[in-house]
């Protein structure tokens, strides 16, 4: 941080900033953020929208972290659209793992004793796409979006 004014303004950010957020809850940030981002700055913000994803880190190599990974490989395979590469299309991806990782995770075609927990499956993400989260939560902040996704 450079000043102490920034530091107060960055404060709400700091405090929850998604790097420091523990395994079983890093979920309820793509819940909110991800559909903030698809649903409603398309609407009302199209130019953020455009710089949240063009700024998203992995949009050069997503689809190959997710074909080194037997769980994610297996969402990205029963994806309508896993031809696309595009921020979008990762977008959807990662919130899709995420939101049907309980119902898939268990399973034994995984692993031999009965598949991943959810916080195993979790950790995949995390571990696979590691600053996805954190640079979206700051690029919401840079543009004054951070509270109005906590709020919608």
């Amino acid at each position: 941080m450079k000043s102490p004014d920034q530091s107060a303004i960055m404060g709400s950010l700091l405090s929850r900033h998604a790097s420091l957020v523990s395994l079983g809850h890093r979920r309820g940030l793509v819940m909110t953020y991800i559909p903030y981002i698809r649903h409603i700055l398309s609407y009302v913000d199209h130019t953020t929208e455009a710089m949240i994803l063009r700024e998203m880190p992995y949009l050069d190599d997503w689809i190959d972290r997710a074909k080194k990974n037997e769980l994610l490989e297996l969402f990205l395979n029963h994806r309508q659209d896993n031809g696309r590469a595009d921020a979008t299309a990762f977008l959807g991806f990662y919130y899709d793992v995420s939101i049907n990782m309980m119902e898939w995770c268990h399973s034994s075609q995984f692993k031999l004793d009965g598949g991943y927990t959810p916080v195993e499956a979790e950790m995949v993400m995390v571990v696979t796409y590691p600053e996805l989260m954190p640079s979206i939560q700051e690029a919401l902040w840079k543009t004054n979006h951070l509270e109005k996704a906590h709020v919608s």
